[in-house]
């Protein structure tokens, strides 16, 4: 077990500093998005349908989800309420837009755009992930082994204590629910995420 423990110790903490790189990215989009022109000339389109960006092929309606995604997943990371969504199609529709516009609206409305999709690619990948190491916790006896010991005691093969296994297995799992539209339990994730990426 000493090497599962070590391999999953290993992958949370790579995962966490991806999830560190991706909070503070979602800070930045929606600062961005509603500091400039964007959010003004976004909403002022027609339709949900209606092209916004040329570079990227997305309508009205795919930036705006994705920027309510990004909302929530601001507040997944400081401990707020996390309003369920189906944040994966969100992601999805954003990484495959398909409809450009015919001109720019402007160069900040193309940079959210191009913004946008790194962030959705990202948070793709890292849903997976949390998904693949939940699983694997759990499949692998490791979550049954840490139940049974002190929550100060570190886990046989790695440096981590059982409590910060736990933690960081919360962490993965309520992420990877935020992003397919399951039930998010309300925690501070960024002090999480912090604890992890040491």
């Amino acid at each position: 077990m000493n090497n599962v423990s070590l391999d999953i110790e290993n992958a949370t903490k790579l995962w966490a500093l991806s999830a560190k790189s991706l909070s503070s990215k979602v800070n930045d989009v929606l600062s961005q998005y509603f500091a400039t022109d964007a959010a003004g000339l976004v909403d002022g389109l027609a339709n949900v349908n209606t092209p916004a960006t040329v570079s990227t092929g997305l309508t009205k309606g795919e930036l705006q989800n994705m920027i309510g995604a990004l909302e929530q997943a601001q507040k997944f990371f400081t401990n707020q309420v996390v309003t369920q969504g189906d944040y994966l199609n969100s992601m999805q529709d954003v990484l495959h837009g398909s409809h450009p516009a015919a001109a720019v609206l402007s160069n900040n409305v193309e940079d959210i755009g191009q913004d946008l999709k790194a962030v959705a690619s990202q948070m793709i990948g890292l849903a997976a992930d949390a998904k693949s190491l939940v699983a694997l916790f759990n499949g692998s006896g490791l979550g049954a082994a840490i139940n049974a010991i002190s929550s100060t005691t570190v886990v046989f093969g790695a440096s981590s204590t059982a409590s910060k296994y736990l933690q960081g297995i919360v962490l993965l799992d309520n992420f990877q629910k935020y992003v397919n539209n399951l039930v998010v339990t309300q925690g501070d994730y960024l002090a999480s995420v912090l604890a992890w990426a040491e």
